[in-house]
């Protein structure tokens, strides 16, 4: 990051001139608001909230230095593909996992469970890179490119059609299976209105999507084993109830500028204490909780209003691009998006691995110069 971020600035003082977009504009104003916040005085220890400032403020260098190269279609042409890879690696990292892997293997995978995380450690963060990887493969199977699409590249798409439906079923997310959900349902306006099925590429592409799910059901359902979660789970919200009732309850005690930047864990843990009825009746998983398991909630709990009008000016920045767009194609751009941005609303991805928010970045830059 700190390489390319580098190089934008150079080909910026270069030029003599800056690129920019209403999405860029926005998005460095929502970043400015979001960095209001540090200055108010219920901040006990800035070393708890300035490491995630610093990497937001980092996200929109990169996403600034990458709009200066002024990148093709071309070019993008060879940027996704390489995140297509990424994907392809974990996807076959995570088949090795769930089929070959023995207990007491290399990767100190657990067998037990039987629950893929390729190298991530966490099924949640796989799950939703492998969804992504997924998004993308479907958009470059759709979309018409300037130039053909190589051998190779046709190889990586067919690789992961057949891999992530697999691997969304035996990973047993129900993040990841909403975001493949929502990838599918946001990208069918496009598929219907170019008639992508037509091609005979588009319909292997589909069969082995297609075969990779009933591959996936088959084994969660066959003699491999591995934990089987119950139909109930996708009824049960589990302890997310009570975190984010809890964490309302806090702003709504400091709702201007919130509890403080990096001030969550003891802001949330006064609060389930008090709210503890009798007294000492404590979740102990929760009592030390470090994160609502929801990034807008996170913000605004420590953040306040502020925050969250920062929050919504990143938002309306990405709105504005995907309304310039055609409605298929901006639907098509918010597939792109959707397994990262979900998966911040349920969990704390960004935490876990730095490669979804380099990702993540790229992503909007490349729906943005579209």
């Amino acid at each position: 990051m700190s390489i390319l971020i580098g190089l934008g600035l150079w080909q910026w003082a270069r030029a003599r001139a800056l690129m920019a977009t209403p999405q860029l504009i926005l998005f460095w104003l929502g970043g400015l608001v979001l960095t209001l916040p540090l200055l108010a005085p219920s901040i006990e220890d800035l070393s708890l909230a300035g490491p995630r400032v610093a990497a937001l403020i980092a996200g929109l260098l990169l996403y600034t230095a990458i709009l200066q190269f002024r990148v093709t279609t071309a070019i993008w042409q060879q940027l996704l593909p390489l995140i297509l890879a990424w994907a392809v690696l974990q996807s076959l990292i995570g088949l090795v996992q769930y089929y070959v892997l023995e207990p007491g293997n290399f990767m100190s995978y657990n067998t037990a469970d039987n629950r893929p995380n390729g190298t991530f450690q966490q099924v949640n963060v796989m799950a939703s890179f492998v969804a992504t990887g997924f998004a993308i493969s479907l958009f470059l199977a759709l979309m018409p490119q300037e130039k053909p699409v190589s051998r190779l590249v046709q190889t990586l798409l067919l690789m992961l059609a057949f891999s992530s439906p697999l691997l969304l079923v035996v990973i047993q997310p129900r993040t990841g299976q909403l975001a493949g959900l929502a990838v599918l349902i946001s990208s069918l306006p496009l598929i219907l209105k170019t008639q992508a099925l037509s091609k005979p590429f588009n319909k292997a592409w589909l069969g082995l999507a297609t075969l990779g799910l009933i591959t996936g059901l088959v084994a969660l359902n066959s003699s491999v084993e591995g934990l089987k979660r119950g139909a109930d789970i996708y009824q049960d919200p589990g302890a997310r109830v009570e975190i984010y009732g809890q964490s309302l309850e806090v702003i709504r005690q400091a709702p201007l500028f919130g509890a403080g930047y990096g001030q969550f864990e003891s802001a949330w843990r006064a609060q389930h204490a008090a709210d503890a009825s009798p007294p000492d009746n404590v979740i102990q998983g929760l009592h030390a909780l470090s994160h609502p398991h929801n990034e807008t909630l996170l913000w605004v709990v420590e953040g306040g209003l502020v925050a969250f009008i920062g929050l919504l000016l990143l938002a309306a920045g990405f709105l504005t691009t995907l309304f310039r767009l055609p409605w298929a194609t901006g639907l098509v751009g918010l597939a792109l998006t959707a397994p990262i941005l979900i998966h911040t609303q349920t969990e704390y991805p960004l935490y876990h691995s730095g490669l979804h928010w380099i990702t993540l970045i790229l992503l909007l830059a490349f729906v943005d110069t579209h």
